[in-house]
């Protein structure tokens, strides 16, 4: 968390001249007290995955719903994109906003600060869930991408995974992940 708070500490006082919790005090009218409950509850709700993410435009293209759809029913935060109508009518000026995502149920729990996975546990997962023909499976993913180079990154995540990292000329690339429960 704290990594978090500087980055937006040198972020708002490169663009504002001012510091991030003197920004936070004067726009909220903050007292101290305030301000460190503030602050405490952001750093609880990233560390629980409780948060959104809200994108504003005047028009929503069918293939960010699709997406959107996607990523909030297969994982634990939301994103909700709003869309504004923009209409004037003489001197009138009316905005209509349009929600979308918000009609999503989720049937993935959040679990606060989940089990940090390794080979060991999830092994034993799939074996329990679907027998030795999965682990085995799993098993080669793992060996192809240690003997290829290719970075296993294991989740924090309530039902296990791991997601391949691929190396590439400008940054990793994660085309997929390996779950616990069979996705």
């Amino acid at each position: 968390m704290e990594s978090f708070i500087d980055f937006l500490e040198k972020e708002v006082n490169k663009n504002s001249g001012v510091s991030l919790t003197q920004k936070l005090k004067e726009f909220f009218q903050l007292t101290d007290d305030d301000l460190s409950i503030l602050l405490e509850n952001v750093e609880r709700n990233l560390n629980d995955g409780n948060f959104k993410f809200v994108i504003l435009m005047d028009k929503t293209h069918p293939q960010l719903k699709d997406l959107i759809y996607f990523i909030n029913q297969n994982s634990q935060f939301d994103i909700y994109a709003v869309e504004l109508e923009y209409y004037k009518y003489e001197e009138y000026e009316i905005l209509i906003p349009g929600l979308f995502g918000a009609e999503i149920k989720k049937d993935i729990k959040v679990k606060s600060r989940g089990i940090k996975w390794n080979w060991a546990s999830f092994s034993q997962q799939l074996k329990e869930k679907f027998g030795d023909e999965v682990v085995k499976v799993a098993q080669a993913i793992i060996d192809f991408a240690n003997q290829n180079n290719i970075k296993v990154y294991w989740t924090s995540s309530q039902r296990g995974s791991f997601i391949l990292g691929f190396p590439s000329s400008e940054k990793e690339f994660y085309p997929f992940a390996i779950q616990g429960d069979g996705k």
